[in-house]
C-alpha cells in the first residue's frame, strides 16, 4: 500500500517547535524546522524519484540563502512549499522545476 502525504507531519514539526525566542536567526529557525520535518518529508518522496529528504532539505536551506525574502515569510507556508515540492519530486529553484516565491508573508509555490 502506497503512502500519501499529509499535514500530520507539518503538525508534528509545528508541535515539537523551537523555543520562540526572537533572538533567533531566521535561517537557524528554519533549518531546525526542516530538520523536524525529515520524516514528513520522507514519507511524501515518490520513491521512484532517487531524491531524498536531505538533499530537498540542502537546496531549500541554499533557496532560502539565495533569496532572504522568503526567510521573511511564515515558518508554516516554508514547510508547506517543501512538501508539496517533495509530493511531486521536484526541486526547489533548480534548473526551473519548481519556485518558492515570497508573497505578502506567504510562500507561494509555483511549478515551472
Amino acid at each position: 500500500m502506497t503512502k500519501t502525504a499529509s499535514t500530520e507531519g507539518l503538525q508534528k514539526a509545528m508541535q515539537n517547535k523551537p523555543s520562540q525566542n526572537t533572538g533567533v536567526d531566521p535561517y537557524k529557525k528554519a533549518q531546525s524546522y526542516l530538520k523536524a520535518m525529515l520524516p514528513a518529508i520522507t514519507e511524501a518522496l515518490p520513491k521512484s524519484k532517487g531524491m531524498d529528504a536531505e538533499r530537498l532539505s540542502r537546496i531549500t536551506l541554499t533557496t532560502l540563502k539565495l533569496n532572504p525574502k522568503l526567510l521573511e515569510c511564515s515558518i508554516e507556508s516554508l514547510l508547506a512549499a517543501v512538501l508539496q515540492s517533495a509530493q511531486l519530486g521536484l526541486e526547489p529553484n533548480l534548473l526551473g522545476s519548481c519556485y518558492f516565491i515570497p508573497y505578502k508573508g506567504t510562500v507561494s509555490f509555483q511549478i515551472g
